[in-house]
């Protein structure tokens, strides 16, 4: 048994090295129920002939749901991994909000509250849907320059405590969203996956960064395929924008600002 854990382990630094996926819970035969952590109004079955976890939540509080405690205390280092993926399919009768969490604890020294630093993700599942929640892992730099007020931050840039240490996941949160009814979900897979890749801004100094915008309105500091860097392209895409208007017109009784 002890060869077996030892090679999953090396399996698992070879696939984070070559930018692959991780399991971070295996639902079959093996699985050990002790890493659950559910309040009472949450029912939580193993179910290992479909490889999967059976999380039943009733319509109590705000936001129901179970804890899938780290197989140590040191967590997952998933410092190689971009995002996690957790995996459901709805099996009851009323259309939920799924939702999940992603913990790690604060760094040494970080008297913060809560005592944890946490990502998250949603998705909303009808009866017999099966769908995938995205969780980003999102780092900060040390050193990074401060922003605030913005829907989503660069790479690297992640917002107070809207953020991982990504060598030290230790919990997944699956949980409903003000469920009005009972949910059933089934759990079925929780992986991290993609290769994270540090950026040039995440080690700049506040001098370097400044200001990030350029005078287009985007983000100065990366490329991308339609960004544009003259007049000139910016009055070609307008043109191409008023073409396709004209090809595709909205409907005829709709107003000037999409009202009926």
């Amino acid at each position: 048994m002890k060869q077996i854990r030892l090679l999953a382990g090396l399996l698992g630094v070879c696939l984070a090295a070559a930018g692959g996926e991780l399991a971070l819970f295996d639902f079959g035969k093996e699985f050990d129920t002790n890493r659950i952590v559910a309040k009472d109004d949450v029912a939580v079955a193993h179910l290992p002939e479909k490889s999967a976890l059976r999380v039943t939540i009733q319509p109590v509080g705000p936001w129901p749901g179970a804890n899938l405690r780290a197989p140590t205390k040191a967590g997952w280092d998933l410092s190689a991994y971009e995002e996690i993926l957790v995996e459901a399919t709805n099996v009851g009768k009323t259309t939920c909000q799924f939702a999940v969490r992603v913990d790690s604890p604060r760094e040494k020294g970080d008297k913060g509250e809560p005592s944890r630093l946490s990502v998250g993700g949603k998705a909303t599942l009808a009866p017999g849907q099966s769908g995938t929640v995205h969780v980003p892992i999102l780092r900060r730099t040390p050193g990074t320059p401060e922003l605030f007020g913005m829907d989503r931050y660069p790479q690297g840039m992640a917002a107070g405590d809207q953020r991982l240490r990504p060598e030290q996941v230790n919990n997944v949160v699956v949980f409903v969203l003000s469920p009005l009814a009972v949910c059933e979900l089934d759990v079925t897979g929780i992986r991290a996956v993609g290769s994270y890749r540090q950026q040039p801004w995440e080690t700049m100094t506040a001098e370097e960064f400044f200001p990030f915008i350029d005078r287009f309105g985007q983000f100065k500091h990366e490329s991308w395929p339609g960004k544009v860097t003259t007049e000139a392209e910016l009055l070609a895409q307008r043109a191409a924008e008023q073409r396709d208007l004209a090809a595709h017109p909205g409907p005829a009784d709709w107003n000037l600002y999409g009202g009926w």
